[in-house]
């Protein structure tokens, strides 16, 4: 299996949008009156559920290039919307919505439909995947085997779906005990090298497990089509500087675990079952969660030890251009956590709905202040995804 490699530490992401209908607030299937409405569709697409769009990213040399790329694909979707009676949030479910949601049309869409019978309306969800360069698969198989014990924080970080139809459902990020009920999601497994993945993978697809590389939903993969490393773990954000703040935040990790030492890890490589323990308990109680750090059973609050992997990063973010961004991380993620925050804006606001509208309008906002701003990249030939102390 080939691996079409990628330039260092280029960067890309995928960002899940909920489009919402303008009047009720709740989920609209109008992906196909949206699209039509963009002035441009070059990195706008559908996904399963049509109450969905996706902006995917051009492949970026930086973050700051990554954010003001997002903008402006958010800032053109939110006049397209405009348009067309809709309304754009960023959030890991839908908050209230109740409805039996509809389909994309296309094959490869219906042909899942047709194998996950029921529970698949169970998978009304929202994700981030950002990606990253890799340079070899090798390289991407050493690096996705170092990174897998930190899925958890860094679902802890993001986790922004504790209300689902209606209800709070206890967890952080309810997205991900939602996706669980089908095959191929979660932690990945580990490989020895990358000839161990691509034989997997090979095999795979003879057994119909998975007919393509885009079924395998792990929480972390390889895209040797990219030449990223996609990591998947991280639910959708509201806004698209908490968007580039996790970016900032994988991107450095990603660097700094290509040529870290065993003994500088934060979280070491753990049993399948601690780690399956460290993901639960990051879906459940998000940074407030205690995150098992040792063979032994030594544990952590997810939140000291965000902000002691923070610090660890902020030297390499600085030369990636990516310090304003992770520093963010503090106020956006850690201090002030998207799960915590809609519990807060239900409470101050009286209902969901409030706080949906509250959440679209911030969204809607941060797309105007970007109208008018130059473009820090031309438009990319090829609509190819990539892919000091901070307290």
């Amino acid at each position: 299996m080939d691996f079409n490699a990628s330039p260092r530490a280029s960067v890309g992401a995928e960002y899940e949008l909920l489009l919402l209908d303008a009047g009720t607030l709740d989920l609209a299937d109008r992906i196909d009156d949206l699209l039509q409405a963009c002035l441009d569709r070059r990195h706008v697409t559908a996904e399963y559920f049509q109450p969905t769009v996706e902006i995917v990213s051009q492949v970026c040399p930086n973050i700051p290039s990554l954010e003001q790329h997002l903008l402006e694909q958010l800032a053109m979707l939110q006049t397209a919307a405009s348009r067309v009676g809709l309304r754009l949030a960023g959030f890991g479910t839908h908050p209230f919505s109740k409805r039996q949601i509809a389909i994309s049309s296309g094959e490869r869409y219906q042909s899942l439909r047709a194998t996950t019978g029921n529970v698949n309306h169970l998978q009304v969800t929202y994700g981030l995947h950002i990606h990253v360069g890799m340079q070899s698969g090798e390289q991407a198989i050493t690096v996705m085997n170092r990174l897998r014990p930190y899925l958890p924080l860094l679902l802890a970080l993001s986790a922004n779906s504790p209300y689902w139809r209606g209800l709070d459902t206890g967890f952080a990020s309810y997205r991900q005990r939602m996706l669980l009920t089908l095959p191929a999601f979660g932690l990945p497994p580990r490989f020895a090298d990358w000839p161990s993945f691509a034989h997997m993978a090979e095999t795979a697809q003879r057994a119909g497990i998975f007919p393509s590389l885009k079924d395998m939903h792990w929480d972390l993969r390889p895209r040797p089509d990219f030449g990223t490393l996609e990591i998947r773990v991280m639910d959708s954000q509201s806004s698209v500087e908490a968007t580039t703040a996790l970016a900032a935040v994988c991107l450095a990790l990603v660097e700094f675990l290509k040529v870290a030492d065993p003994d500088q890890v934060h979280v070491p490589e753990l049993p399948v079952w601690m780690e399956a323990e460290n993901h639960y308990r990051a879906s459940l109680a998000g940074l407030d969660g205690l995150c098992i750090v040792g063979c032994q059973g030594e544990q952590r609050r997810f939140r000291e030890l965000a902000l002691d992997v923070l610090n660890t990063l902020a030297p390499i973010a600085v030369q990636l251009d990516a310090l304003e961004q992770l520093q963010r991380a503090v106020a956006l993620l850690i201090d002030d956590s998207p799960a915590a925050r809609q519990r807060r804006l239900r409470r101050k606001s009286g209902s969901l709905r409030r706080m949906v509208a509250q959440v679209a309008a911030e969204l809607a906002a941060e797309a105007r202040a970007t109208t008018g701003h130059a473009p820090l990249l031309p438009p990319s030939p090829h609509n190819r995804r990539p892919g000091q102390s901070l307290r």
